[in-house]
Parts: structure tokens; C-alpha cells; sequence
């Protein structure tokens, strides 16, 4: 498949980027429904236009496809020593969840508060980086054209996954590593970000009071609430109680 400029998907999804592009001046002067009107006019009434585009489209295509092998492999290396990325989820109670990143019950898990100013977006050079972003689940792997698409690539790259782990619910926020700590690149967290902690099923009773001591006796915590789970009697799904 090759970006047809006549697409009206795609020609809108253009027009989008344009408006967020234009100053607050000239969106006083326009609505963005009449500048999308006008816009979409603009491509339809121009063939040329539209031909121009279709061949450079085609030839960056060509040559991705070209370099497509190596292209697959070599990107994902250079962004892993680039970006980090902080994976949360909106399902706490997920009995798998707990099963695969909590040492099978024998962990606890972090809830944090998304409206801290720490997952705010921030514009530092990028505004494709900060904030949290919603994983997207789909049942095929993208075709190349879309890696062409530079409006598609951080979606693709970073919030494109199976349907097999669409129960996870992921949420993902991306940082630069330069910003971390070095050696295996840490990041602070703000301890005013932290709502509270979930003890897993199997967590030890020490593991247990080692956090409870923290909270108890550190001020930076004393505004946490402590929860414990335990498996309900009558479904396979986990109850999280308050203790």
C-alpha cells in the first residue's frame, strides 16, 4: 500500500497537524472546522500537488523496503540507549499481572497519582516524551508504509502491542536517559506522587513490616494508605482490602 494523497483519512489527520501548528493569532482568526474546510480544498483542487507527493512518498517507501531487515533490528537498538520507558497499568487487581511482575504474589504494587505534575506532559525539545500515553492493542504488526509515516512512528515504536496483553491496560511514559542516574539509568520519583501500597497474596510477613516501618516513621510517606489482597472465595479474581 502506498499513501494516497486523496485519502480523506489521511488528508484530515494532516489538517490536524497544521492547525496544532499554527499560532494563537490565526486560530482567532478561524475556526478549525472552517480551516479544515479549506485545507482539504486545497489538496483536492491542486493534482499536482497530490502527484509530487505520491512520487516522493513512493520513493522513501522503496527505500525503506530496501533497507527494511536491518532497518527493523537497528532502530529499536539505538532508541533502547536513548529513551527509557516507565510502564504502569490501570488493573491492580489482574491476576496475572500479579503472577508475572510481583515474583508471583510475593511483591506489592505502587499506586501512584496520574494527576502529580511529575506525569504531566512537559515540552523539553519533544513533546513526544513525558506525560503517560495509552498502549494501543492490535491483532497485526504494522506494515512498513506506517514506519514512513513520521505522525505514526512513535505510536508504533513505543504504544503498539498485541491484543494478547490487552488486559494489561498499559500505560507508558517516555524519558530520555540522559536525564537519569548513570550505570542503569534510575529515575526519581516524587514521594508526593505515591498514593499508596498493595501487598501481594504471598508477600512475607518481613517484607510486610519493613514497608510499614518506612511509612510509619518517614514523614515523606505518612500520607500513604496500605491495602492487602486476598483471593475471593467465589471467583479467581483478587479483592484489595484496606488494612
Amino acid at each position: 500500500m502506498v499513501f494516497e494523497i486523496m485519502n480523506d483519512g489521511f488528508i484530515s489527520k494532516l489538517s490536524e497537524q497544521t492547525w496544532e501548528k499554527l499560532n494563537p493569532y490565526t486560530k482567532k482568526k478561524i475556526t478549525q472546522k472552517d480551516f479544515d474546510t479549506l485545507f482539504t480544498a486545497q489538496f483536492k483542487n491542486h493534482p499536482g500537488l497530490e502527484a509530487e507527493y505520491n512520487r516522493i512518498a513512493k520513493n522513501i517507501i522503496a527505500a525503506f523496503k530496501a533497507l527494511e531487515p536491518g532497518l527493523i533490528q537497528k532502530i529499536p537498538e539505538d532508541v533502547n540507549n536513548l529513551i527509557g520507558i516507565l510502564s504502569l497499568t490501570r488493573n491492580p487487581d489482574n491476576s496475572l499481572m500479579w503472577s508475572h511482575y510481583t515474583n508471583n504474589h510475593t511483591g506489592f504494587v505502587i499506586e501512584f497519582d496520574e494527576n502529580h505534575i511529575f506525569f504531566s506532559p512537559r515540552q523539553e525539545g519533544d513533546g513526544n516524551l513525558y506525560g503517560l500515553t495509552e498502549v494501543k492493542y492490535y491483532k497485526d504488526r504494522p506494515e512498513i508504509e506506517a514506519l514512513v509515516d513520521g505522525t505514526l512512528t512513535w505510536d508504533i515504536w513505543f504504544f503498539f502491542k498485541s491484543k494478547d496483553w490487552e488486559y494489561e491496560k498499559e500505560l507508558r511514559m517516555l524519558l530520555p536517559l540522559s536525564k537519569a542516574a548513570k550505570i542503569i539509568y534510575l529515575f526519581s520519583i516524587p514521594t508526593e506522587s505515591i498514593k499508596s501500597i498493595i501487598f501481594g497474596l504471598k508477600m512475607l510477613n518481613d517484607d510486610k513490616e519493613k514497608i510499614l516501618q518506612l511509612v510509619n516513621h518517614d514523614p515523606r510517606y505518612k500520607h500513604l494508605k496500605i491495602f492487602n489482597t486476598i483471593m475471593d472465595n467465589k471467583s479467581f479474581s483478587i479483592k484489595i482490602e484496606s488494612i
